[in-house]
């Protein structure tokens, strides 16, 4: 009997894993953010293996399925491991269900029917959680964006296609008085630095974890990762030199204390000195929300919120295009559209409107 993947987390990377069979390699992969997804992924896994590129049927008519294997290539051939992975699960789910229609006769109303077959509620309550709707939605548009640019299609017959999912780790914010009451009853020195950190230069929580003495540049006033030596950039994969520069701003400070502090190892460390994970940074903030009273705008308050909640308040006094190279963004749409909370602030824009008269 073949043994099923054990699923496990990891302590220095956020999320639940299985090592599965890759072309005859064993790889460790990620499978989703809670231990429900993952069991729900790697079933999916041990049941639809990663397509390859189909054969043309009798009548030579490009079927979603077709196009899917297609662009599942192109993925295997351009993105991680993990990404095709994750991508594989959601095109197979659309395969399912509309695989054999033809790709050109696709339309809107079919994305919406396989998120209700597939990605809706039940009467336990929710097996998927927003950002796996989001992500469908992203695989789904995605495959035929793709298409076109391939001339594999002549149209997007998506175009159009209103999303109806909003990822769930991407709505929250808080403001600078909720900050400021959050910080004040933080007495874990270590914490309150990574805080600081996360809150005055927007970087991502995977970014700060694996920072070093060595990658901090003191004259700069920054922070640099590169993937050429082993660093973990967020970017395509094909990006061999990918550079992230972080610019501290007013944590400055810190940084400096703390690669002083340890010219080895990591930079950041909790209160045994051990350095932070997603988890137990996690756990420390939630403690803390909880001690103060502080409730995230939006969704709940998570390490990510910090990000969100820079580009909200830098998004007030600089331009998009500024905030997208301090944020390390290749163009503008994720701010505008997922970042930027700053319409919601009631008093920016009562202090906008009576700006125009």
């Amino acid at each position: 009997m073949t043994r099923v993947p054990t699923i496990f987390e990891k302590s220095d990377r956020p999320g639940f894993f299985a090592n599965l069979d890759r072309g005859g390699k064993i790889q460790r992969v990620k499978l989703g953010n809670t231990k429900a997804e993952a069991t729900i992924a790697l079933a999916a896994e041990l049941a639809a293996p990663v397509a390859s590129p189909a054969p043309a049927d009798d009548s030579g008519v490009l079927t979603l399925a077709r196009l899917a294997d297609r662009w599942l290539a192109y993925i295997k051939q351009s993105q991680s491991a993990a990404t095709l992975t994750n991508y594989t699960r959601y095109a197979n789910a659309w395969k399912a269900l509309h695989g054999e229609l033809p790709a050109a006769s696709i339309n809107p109303d079919h994305v919406s029917e396989c998120l209700r077959d597939r990605y809706t509620k039940t009467s336990k309550g929710k097996p998927f959680s927003d950002s796996c709707r989001w992500q469908f939605e992203k695989v789904a548009l995605g495959i035929f964006k793709w298409a076109v640019k391939r001339q594999l299609l002549a149209v997007n017959p998506l175009l159009g296609y209103d999303r109806a999912t909003v990822c769930g780790k991407r709505k929250s914010w808080i403001s600078q008085e909720q900050y400021d009451k959050l910080i004040a009853g933080c007495d874990d020195q270590n914490l309150r630095d990574l805080l600081e950190t996360f809150w005055r230069s927007g970087a991502r929580p995977f970014e700060l974890f694996q920072l070093e003495a060595r990658h901090y540049d003191a004259q700069g006033r920054r922070l640099i990762l590169k993937r050429a030596k082993g660093d973990k950039v967020k970017a395509r994969k094909k990006e061999r030199d990918a550079v992230r520069i972080i610019t501290l701003g007013s944590s400055n400070e810190t940084a400096a204390r703390l690669a002083a502090e340890n010219p080895t190892g990591k930079l950041y460390r909790n209160r045994t000195g051990n350095e932070w994970t997603i988890a137990t940074a996690g756990r420390g903030l939630a403690r803390l929300a909880a001690f103060t009273a502080v409730k995230a705008n939006g969704g709940p308050l998570t390490l990510y919120t910090l990000r969100h909640s820079y580009a909200t308040r830098m998004a007030k006094v600089i331009s998009i295009d500024e905030l997208r190279k301090l944020m390390g963004h290749k163009d503008t749409r994720q701010l505008e559209t997922l970042y930027d909370h700053s319409g919601d602030d009631a008093e920016f824009m009562d202090s906008l409107a009576r700006k125009a008269g």
